[in-house]
């Protein structure tokens, strides 16, 4: 069941930007490996951007990928283009 549940989220990760790309933080937290409380920390400080529709956090891939690689919120163009290259 676990090995199921991993494939499934390695896949969503490494898809690239489309609709299955927001991820919740207990989704974030089994597949980086990083407690759920540094992800709320990082919301909270405005490291890591997220939006909060109904009682959860929802997190967009890029905007994961851009928290781990350090850039921040707000991303310039050459941080952009690092990401792109990053998803082909």
């Amino acid at each position: 069941m676990n090995e199921l549940k991993d494939n499934k989220l390695s896949e969503r990760m490494n898809r690239g930007a489309n609709t299955d790309s927001w991820f919740t933080i207990p989704e974030l937290n089994y597949h980086y490996k990083l407690s759920e409380k540094t992800f709320y920390r990082a919301i909270k400080s405005g490291k890591l951007k997220a939006v909060k529709p109904v009682n959860k956090y929802l997190i967009h891939r890029n905007w994961i990928l851009a928290f781990l690689m350090g850039f921040g919120k707000r991303l310039s163009l050459s941080e952009k283009k690092q990401l792109e290259q990053f998803d082909s």
